[in-house]
């Protein structure tokens, strides 16, 4: 069974962390958890919580890196923070995988840094799990590389259809490039360059260009963009789901009845339990939660992650 660490205070919420790991660890007592922060911090938040951890290892560390903070000091030595404490926690083989639903900037430079990228690699992606209509699709660069050249994004796709046989168990995933139009000529010079080399690779399977408002209805399983346009297209669609999420709130009943609902886009509050990134390229894996996920989504994450 995959052994996890886990970042206590990455996030928005911490008592949310520490809830879904206590549901994961009562469910599977026999799964290795470490957890990585303030241990004083860690014991008040579950006495005031009522959240009973048991059987779990906690690396101690006094200080966290917030929201705020510029994404380099989570580098700096003199700053004893859980992000930095468990990305060498896991270079040292102390767990499988490390989970943090910390500052997006700084994962992503102390992975690139303490945990380092694979060899060839050129640059290291977020590859975010987005749920669709029906199922869930790949996407990727969603935020690490806003200046990318079109081998870049070749190589993105590379990696991602290799990780969606592999690890989503996709045989012959079907793979798009973001963007404007479905004819071959639309788009800017990087998407015309992109699309020629994804269009040209024999190692991939590539089905086109893929429109932003039919991705979520289509049978594409893995979808490939810069990380300037993809950023701008998971918080567009996160921004719909908060305001989807704030209507609700002025209608008690029909709160009610979503919130028994399955279907992701029924019931909003499973976005954040069903939306999360991979760090692809990383030389061990590394996984950005949701920063607002609640603990149902730490649980569900934990019980479903196979590597």
């Amino acid at each position: 069974m995959t052994r996890f660490l886990v970042d206590c205070f990455g996030g928005d919420n911490p008592p949310a962390i520490l809830r879904g790991v206590s549901m994961f660890k009562n469910n599977y007592p026999d799964a290795q958890v470490i957890l990585v922060g303030n241990r004083e911090k860690i014991f008040v938040i579950c006495h005031e919580n009522e959240i009973r951890l048991r059987n779990v290892e906690i690396i101690n560390c006094e200080d966290h890196i917030t929201g705020e903070d510029k994404p380099a000091e989570v580098l700096k030595a003199e700053r004893n923070l859980s992000m930095t404490v468990g990305l060498n926690a896991l270079v040292e083989k102390k767990a499988d995988v490390f989970v943090s639903s910390g500052n997006s900037g700084a994962l992503l430079v102390g992975t690139s840094l303490i945990v380092k990228k694979m060899p060839s690699v050129r640059r290291i992606a977020f590859a975010t799990v987005i749920p669709k209509f029906k199922g869930q699709f790949l996407f990727l660069d969603s935020g690490a590389n806003s200046d990318c050249q079109a081998d870049m994004l070749e190589q993105f796709a590379e990696m991602s259809f290799e990780y969606a046989q592999k690890t989503m168990q996709i045989p012959n995933p079907k793979l798009g490039l973001l963007n404007i139009g479905t004819e071959s000529h639309k788009g800017d010079l990087l998407r015309k360059q992109a699309f020629n080399l994804l269009e040209s690779n024999r190692e991939i399977n590539f089905i086109g260009n893929v429109e932003p408002n039919s991705v979520f209805f289509n049978d594409c399983d893995i979808l490939i963009s810069d990380g300037f346009c993809g950023n701008i297209f998971l918080k567009t669609i996160e921004g719909m789901v908060k305001i989807y999420m704030k209507l609700m709130q002025n209608d008690e009943k029909l709160i009610d009845f979503l919130e028994t609902q399955d279907h992701v886009y029924l019931n909003p509050k499973k976005f954040a339990e069903k939306s999360y990134s991979i760090l692809l390229g990383a030389s061990l894996p590394v996984i950005k939660l949701h920063s607002s996920v609640d603990g149902n989504g730490v649980f569900n994450f934990l019980r479903s992650y196979k590597l």
